[in-house]
């Protein structure tokens, strides 16, 4: 220590309790602390499902709050497939395909208060349809845009 200066963290106590305390004195708030109804406004303006679904599996409480909030998903296949960097078409097509898929069954599962979804220019079957609309009974808008194998 130059010039006899404490430290700022006192070592007799454990550093919980300095943190509660130090909490305390600056007025924080954790996230936790935020109202359920805004977690939710926050959660519904997530438009990627991928993003949707990295949030609800950080805690109880996001997934809580990611099974109830009316979600609008957005998926987007035109920007994977440059992503992929395929030279075969078909190839890319299939992978997207099985993307496409996966999202959807994840969609039906986790998120089944979604009251939008976007699926313009994906690769998706009429039974990935018929799932969707079976599972999703809030759903309110579909978008099928130059959707292919429809």
């Amino acid at each position: 220590m130059a010039l006899g200066r404490k430290s700022p963290i006192p070592t007799e106590i454990s550093m919980e309790a300095w943190t509660s305390r130090t909490n305390e004195t600056l007025g924080s708030t954790h996230l936790f602390d935020l109202p359920l109804g805004l977690l939710t406004s926050i959660v519904s303006r997530i438009f990627d499902p991928l993003t949707v679904v990295q949030v609800l599996c950080t805690c109880r409480l996001f997934r809580y709050v990611c099974m109830s909030a009316p979600l609008c998903l957005r998926i987007s296949d035109t920007k994977q497939d440059i992503e992929l960097g395929l030279e075969d078409g078909s190839q890319s097509k299939y992978n997207l395909g099985v993307r496409t898929r996966r999202l959807l069954t994840s969609i039906r599962s986790q998120m089944p208060m979604t009251k939008s979804l976007d699926l313009s220019g994906c690769w998706i079957l009429d039974e990935d349809i018929a799932a969707v609309l079976a599972d999703l009974r809030c759903l309110n808008c579909l978008i099928l845009d130059g959707c292919q194998k429809l």
